[in-house]
């Protein structure tokens, strides 16, 4: 008895020691070798009926071995149902004894966790021994369970690892060849953005010299020059529309012969890609004027000239009004790109802008010359109102001198001669005839033709000047003169002898308005104040008997009068005057049924004197 548990006990240690070399087996093997393997090895170890196992990470991951399978080498994955749902059962884990459902009889079934939390999977084991199982038998299970989890989990860990590996390798394949695509598109991007910075460079210079420079000509051919440039084209010109005729003449041109220089030289004609962009006001590109069903009026001057292609590009001021046009040509058929185009458009918008400045430069110059003839012929009429006024303003200087120096001469005679009397009596005299020479320069200043000196004037002393000047005319028409002028300097940068020449007009078109008042009092108001915007506001409102509608929608029309004598230029005069000023002149009945004259100036913007 002694030898045999001798046996027994060395055979159980060598089963055991089986059972924990399974480690070493299984080392970098896959999961479904491992459960296999150990499904094998305790079927035989033990002299089991079947053993089963399902890997929970895995549900189609299911084995079933039984004793003749084994022997067979042969094993299934499709598990009855009996057995699927001990695989399925709860803890606590408890052996138990069922019908065995590969054959007959009875088993002991003993369910097992690869872990605690399922997360590996679960093992059921099956004997139709009695006393199944022994002692040692749950303890060899054990660690056989124990030794299979760990090389699982092992087995696992190295399957993610790859998978992970796999998935890294694939993302960063995947991102390096991003980055090449990306490295590739900054290329392309730099290398545009350079190309876009130097034509931006070269437009920015072309706007400095355009702003130095009046020479509409020469700004034309450097527009037209970096437009070809810009589009890679053989033959171009610039087209300006004549205000007058409303035709298309070429200003610049490059490259083109006499024939077509002279065909083109005034379009009308809306077939052509210059006359269309004309008409619709946009640009027309033709990529081949000899397919071209439009152009084919044109074919042989084209082909004359040497060009298949043709873009023409508007231009407009800040208006919108039509001032020509941009045309480039190409010798074959061809469409510039949509950057081309865009940057042809900005120098459009650049030359355009030149073209809109030179016009309104020369209609400047012309209003001036116009203004300035206006207001000496207004002058010289108004001569003839203020002749008295003028008399008025010499005659009460030159009495004071007559009168002081009679004062003076008499202190002189006395047996002591009064000296203190006589010095102010001279003093007198003096400040007499300074005013003398000052109302003369005034009148002399007033009748001349000359051009327009603004400076910055305190707007009240203005009005006290041209009050001072028609004292007398207010008093012999018995007009009521208030002064509502701020108590603060009202400074604007005018001609001074202009803004007298409106100020004048607007006072003696009142008096006017209030003589046909024989028995009511006779009342004028002149008022300064500063708007929100601080410009200067000056009022003229009189309660005489204002205009009608008819006049007061003609009242600024030039040769419009409602006086049998009179020209009609007065208001006219005076309204382009202060808009050359930059301000506005209104007119509006008051609610004395009288008419209020209002004109605006700007401020002198820090220019004080």
């Amino acid at each position: 008895m002694a030898m045999q548990e001798i046996k027994r006990l060395q055979g159980c240690v060598n089963d055991l020691i089986g059972v924990v070399a399974l480690s070493a087996v299984w080392a970098s093997r896959e999961p479904q070798k491992i459960v296999d393997t150990l499904l094998k090895i305790l079927i035989r170890r033990l002299s089991l009926e079947f053993a089963a196992a399902r890997l929970t990470y895995n549900s189609s991951a299911e084995s079933l071995h039984s004793a003749s399978s084994v022997d067979a080498g042969k094993s299934t994955s499709v598990l009855p149902r009996q057995i699927s749902t001990w695989l399925d059962a709860p803890s606590p884990l408890v052996p138990f004894t069922a019908a065995n459902p590969l054959g007959r009889g009875q088993i002991c079934v003993v369910p097992l966790r690869l872990d605690l939390q399922r997360r590996v999977g679960t093992l059921v084991v099956a004997s139709s021994r009695r006393g199944f199982p022994t002692e040692f038998e749950t303890l060899m299970l054990r660690i056989a369970v124990n030794q299979a989890a760990i090389a699982l989990h092992e087995a696992q860990r190295s399957l993610d690892q790859n998978l992970l590996a796999m998935e890294l390798e694939k993302r960063v394949a995947l991102r390096t060849a991003e980055l090449t695509d990306v490295n590739r598109q900054l290329t392309l991007l730099k290398d545009e953005l350079a190309t876009e910075l130097l034509a931006m460079t070269r437009l920015h210079e072309f706007s400095t010299r355009l702003r130095a420079t009046t020479k509409l000509s020469a700004i034309l051919d450097e527009a037209l020059t970096a437009t070809m440039d810009i589009q890679r084209a053989d033959f171009g010109n610039i087209q300006l529309c004549d205000p007058e005729s409303h035709v298309l003449k070429i200003a610049v041109q490059r490259g083109f012969n006499a024939e077509f220089l002279d065909y083109f030289a005034n379009v009308e004609d809306p077939s052509a890609a210059c006359g269309r962009a004309m008409r619709s006001g946009s640009r027309v590109v033709i990529e081949d004027v000899q397919t071209d069903a439009q152009f084919a009026p044109h074919r042989h001057i084209a082909l004359a000239a040497g060009f298949r292609a043709v873009q023409s590009t508007p231009m407009f001021d800040r208006g919108g009004e039509f001032l020509g046009l941009i045309s480039t040509h190409f010798r074959q058929p061809h469409r510039p790109s949509e950057r081309e185009l865009r940057l042809s458009d900005l120098y459009a918008r650049q030359a355009a802008e030149m073209i809109g400045r030179n016009r309104a430069d020369d209609e400047h110059a012309k209003l001036v010359a116009h203004i300035d003839r206006l207001t000496h012929a207004s002058r010289l009429m108004a001569m003839g109102e203020l002749t008295s006024t003028i008399a008025h303003e010499i005659n009460q200087p030159l009495g004071g001198i007559i009168s002081n120096g009679n004062a003076c001469i008499r202190w002189l005679n006395r047996e002591v001669p009064d000296l203190r009397e006589a010095r102010e009596a001279a003093e007198h005299i003096i400040r007499d005839a300074n005013r003398v020479h000052d109302v003369i320069r005034s009148i002399r200043a007033f009748t001349q033709k000359a051009p327009m000196h603004r400076h910055v004037f305190d707007v009240n002393e203005i009005i006290f000047e041209v009050m001072a000047m028609l004292d007398e005319q207010l008093c012999n028409n018995r007009v009521e003169t208030t002064l509502a002028l701020s108590d603060t300097a009202m400074y604007a940068l005018v001609d001074r002898i202009q803004l007298q020449q409106v100020l004048v007009n607007l006072v003696v078109n009142a008096i006017e308005s209030l003589r046909p008042l024989s028995h009511l009092p006779r009342r004028l108001r002149i008022g300064s104040s500063q708007d929100a915007e601080n410009r200067v506001m000056v009022c003229v409102e009189d309660q005489g008997i204002g205009p009608n509608e008819h006049v007061m929608s003609r009242m600024f029309d030039a040769f419009f009068s409602t006086k049998s004598d009179g020209m009609g230029l007065g208001l006219s005069i005076s309204r382009s005057i202060i808009e050359a000023h930059g301000g506005q002149l209104t007119a509006a009945r008051n609610e004395f049924q009288g008419l209020t004259m209002t004109f605006l100036l700007p401020p002198p913007y820090g220019e004080f004197p």
